[in-house]
This record gives C-alpha cells, sequence and structure tokens, in this order.
C-alpha cells in the first residue's frame, strides 16, 4: 500500500482523458497541438500519419514529441511495467487509439493465438476459423485492454496527462443506452473502463453557416456532459462549464 499525504494529493495534476469522434474530426491533431508538453505519442494505427504531422510542422513547427508504435500487446505491457523512466521526460502520453489497439491488433492477436493452437485437421477452413473469437477470446480481449488500461493510468496517478483516443460507435452494442459512444469491441471491458477515466469527451466538428455554405470551423469542439444523455461523457472536477473548443491545456487547467 502506498500512502500519500494531503500535499501530495493537492499537487499531483495528472488525469486520465477519452476522447472519442468520428474518424477525420481533429482528434489527433487537436491533442498534439494543444497538450501540455513533452509529448509521447504511441500509434496503434496502420494509416499514414504523415499528413498530421505536416499540420503539425504548420502550426507548431518546435513541438516537443517523440513517437512509439504499436508492435504487440506483450511488448507493449513489458515497456510499460518494466520502462517507467522511458516516459520520465513526458508530460502527456498519447494512445491513438484505443478502438485499433482493442479491436484490431490485440483482437487479431488472439484469434491468431487460437487458431495455432489447434489440430491441423481443424484448421483446414483457415479463413473462417481463423477469423472466429470465441467467448474465451472474447474474456480475453476485455481483460487484457482492461490491463492496459490499468498499467497507463498508474502514469497519470503520478502526475502525467495520459489521453487515449477512439473512433465513435453509433448505437453500441455494449451500451445501448447511449446513441454516440466509443468504439470498442465487447461488452466486458465498457461496463469496467468509464470509472478508470476522470475525463471523457466527445468530439465534433464544429459549423457555420457563411452565405448559405456550411464552413467547418478548426479546431473542433469536445462535449464532457450530455444533457439528453444520447452520447457517453464524464466530467471530474470543478467548474460548471462542460463544453469547449478543443484545447487541451486549457480543458487540463479549466
Amino acid at each position: 500500500m502506498k500512502i500519500f499525504n494531503k500535499e501530495q494529493i493537492m499537487q499531483s495534476k495528472g488525469r486520465m482523458c477519452l476522447f472519442f469522434g468520428k474518424t477525420g474530426c481533429g482528434k489527433t491533431c487537436s491533442t498534439l497541438l494543444t497538450a501540455p508538453e513533452p509529448i509521447f505519442y504511441f500509434k496503434c494505427e496502420n494509416r499514414n500519419i504523415q499528413p498530421t504531422f505536416e499540420i503539425i510542422k504548420e502550426f507548431k513547427p518546435d513541438l516537443d514529441f517523440d513517437m512509439g508504435e504499436y508492435e504487440s500487446f506483450t511488448d507493449t505491457m513489458e515497456i510499460l511495467n518494466r520502462q517507467e523512466k522511458t516516459f520520465d521526460r513526458y508530460r502527456t502520453i498519447v494512445v491513438d487509439s484505443l478502438t485499433d489497439l482493442m479491436a484490431v491488433k490485440l483482437n487479431h492477436e488472439i484469434q491468431d493465438e487460437a487458431f495455432n493452437s489447434l489440430t491441423e485437421d481443424k484448421k483446414k477452413k483457415v479463413l473462417i476459423t481463423q477469423s472466429k473469437l470465441t467467448l474465451e477470446g472474447y474474456g480475453g480481449l476485455s481483460a487484457q485492454t482492461l490491463r492496459f488500461t490499468d498499467t497507463i493510468a498508474r502514469y497519470a496517478v503520478n502526475g502525467k496527462y495520459v489521453v487515449l483516443l477512439a473512433r465513435l460507435d453509433q448505437n453500441p452494442s455494449w451500451a445501448r443506452h447511449y446513441e454516440f459512444a466509443p468504439l470498442l469491441k465487447g461488452k466486458e471491458y465498457g461496463k469496467d473502463f468509464e470509472g478508470m477515466f476522470d475525463l471523457i469527451g466527445f468530439v465534433q466538428q464544429r459549423e457555420e453557416v457563411v452565405d448559405g455554405k456550411r464552413i467547418i470551423q478548426v479546431p473542433p469542439g469536445v462535449s464532457f456532459e450530455s444533457t439528453d444523455g444520447t452520447f457517453m461523457a464524464k466530467w471530474t472536477g470543478v467548474g460548471s462549464k462542460r463544453n469547449f473548443v478543443f484545447n487541451l491545456s486549457k480543458i487540463l487547467n479549466s
């Protein structure tokens, strides 16, 4: 058990944050351009990140950040668990994205592991068998993603800003009471993860009409409260404001 006195608790500025929204709404750029520096960017998506970095170079060429790229879940957990000094210099850790880590990368690794454990006779239907995720597989997927979230949350407890990004899911199967929520896989993780975050924000593009034409404004907006309960959101902290133009530093200091 670790014991903290009141002064240590008040001095800790760490936060665990989750932002979700449609692809291309500006989550990644807005986070990297406005998060407290230095930033460690953990890339889990296979898409080319060069266009994003071109925008960053244009608006903030001196941004202090480093990038790590996902290789395997085991490797990721070993680094997070054993190499805390690796992240000492960073103020913010960004994971892009939780959706890809859980629903794509880890999902494929669990499928491959299950397929490789089968007898040769059961491997004959390769495409079907290799794409199946059993109940055991879903359980492992949720449990391992919880392990990842719990592990990286320790960095927030120790004073860092941890930001997980996720794509948008409409009418999610794991949370039927929401119209919009983070895109996850399975149901078990969805039962537990909300309590692990201080802030959960729904990112949406802002628009205005000029001479009858819709103009997209940048940066996007982010909401931490759903007045009608249609989307997942959470705000932990003081202040009555729950809707912001996406500026992470201002949001964290609000």
